[in-house]
């Protein structure tokens, strides 16, 4: 019988090891991180037009019409999604305090990214290069000062993808919970966290389960993971099936539906933003084709399918830009083991690369961005 020999103590880490070490440390990073995010939420919430037109100001403005003296099913149906709501009432300065608790927020998910890339052993270039992709663009921080709620639905998603990861691939059990309580939070914070939660039960399956030889592990991995969001859902609709003989009565005030908004789909093919948008598809399928992951690669387009379902359905606003680019990018980099041979690391640096361009070209053909942007300059650009 052999035995694997065991990994040097020197490389060895543990699952959710923190990085840095030192908890001064993590808060000094993650401060570092955000404060380029801090002074664009300064300086863009000088334009109080410009913040009133933007995903916060929307949803500021929605909060606000609101009865807070009731306490009635209907009423309940107003708050949806109740943890995004409830975070728009509670923070205090309106839309600029939103753009400035995102900014804020922006730190703490790079510097988690961070971690949980060198507990997958990545190489340190690609580390720095998966920072810059998914927060060095202006995607990114148009993301994260103009659409908390968004923002905050992305980071849901991305941390329960990671434990869903721990949990299948790695057996860790705390993982598991972890990740239902992250996907259940994505589903509550923000409209679009609905579909982004079916994008993660197509691709529970899809990973490689550590328990493959007992049987039914990948359907006890599953329910799992994604039994708080049923739970809840169902226990939603039962309510409002008993009291208002509508269980989708708290869904559907949340959709905005009209048979134009189909035309999105036409403009993958026909405007410089779709065409960035299908190229984040494209890139994401390549990062996981050179992992080895073949079957994550049909998580990019299946994304993009989803987040375009969400622009038809008005669950996607209008003003929100970069969620297939960013959502591409978390959830291929999160679910890739360990790089092993240069050539693939290689491969991987260069669509990393490609994605850092496709993330500025984005923000220059976006009108939403462009207009924030020359805000931001003074009129500049």
């Amino acid at each position: 019988m052999t035995f694997r020999a065991p990994m040097p103590t020197a490389t060895r880490r543990r699952v959710n090891e923190p990085f840095p070490a030192k908890p001064w440390s993590r808060w000094l990073l993650r401060a570092g991180l955000a404060a380029p995010f801090v002074v664009i939420a300064v300086l863009l919430i000088q334009d109080s037009g410009l913040l009133s037109r933007s995903v916060n100001g929307t949803v500021e403005a929605r909060v606000d019409t609101i009865d807070w003296g009731r306490a009635d099913l209907n009423w309940v149906a107003d708050l949806y999604p109740p943890f995004g709501t409830l975070l728009v009432k509670l923070i205090p300065g309106g839309a600029a305090g939103l753009s400035i608790v995102g900014a804020l927020a922006a730190g703490w998910f790079l510097q988690y990214l961070i971690q949980t890339l060198r507990e997958r052993h990545w190489q340190r270039r690609n580390i720095v290069l998966t920072v810059l992709a998914v927060g060095g663009n202006p995607v990114f921080a148009y993301l994260v000062v103009g659409d908390l709620l968004g923002f905050l639905g992305l980071a849901a998603f991305s941390y329960g993808t990671i434990e869903m990861y721990r949990f299948i691939m790695r057996r860790n059990t705390d993982a598991g919970f972890r990740a239902g309580v992250w996907f259940l939070i994505c589903s509550l914070v923000d409209p679009s966290g609905l579909l982004l939660i079916v994008v993660a039960m197509l691709t529970a399956p899809a990973l490689t389960v550590a328990r493959a030889n007992e049987r039914g592990a990948r359907l006890a991995n599953i329910a799992v993971i994604f039994y708080p969001t049923i739970a809840a859902a169902v226990t939603i609709m039962l309510m409002q099936a008993i009291y208002l003989n509508d269980p989708f009565a708290l869904y559907s005030r949340a959709i905005i539906y009209s048979p134009e908004n189909w035309s999105v789909f036409a403009t993958l093919f026909t405007t410089p933003g779709g065409w960035t948008t299908l190229l984040a598809a494209l890139f994401g399928a390549a990062v996981a084709a050179l992992g080895r992951r073949y079957v994550l690669a049909f998580i990019a387009p299946l994304v993009l399918v989803a987040i375009l379902l969400g622009r038809v359905l008005g669950l996607v606003p209008l003003q929100g830009v970069g969620y297939v680019l960013l959502t591409t990018t978390m959830i291929i980099v999160t679910l890739l083991p360990s790089l092993s041979g240069r050539l693939r690391r290689t491969g991987v640096s260069i669509v990393l690369c490609a994605f850092i361009v496709l993330g500025w070209v984005t923000g220059l053909v976006r009108a939403p961005i462009v207009e924030w942007f020359v805000s931001f300059t003074g009129g500049i650009a």
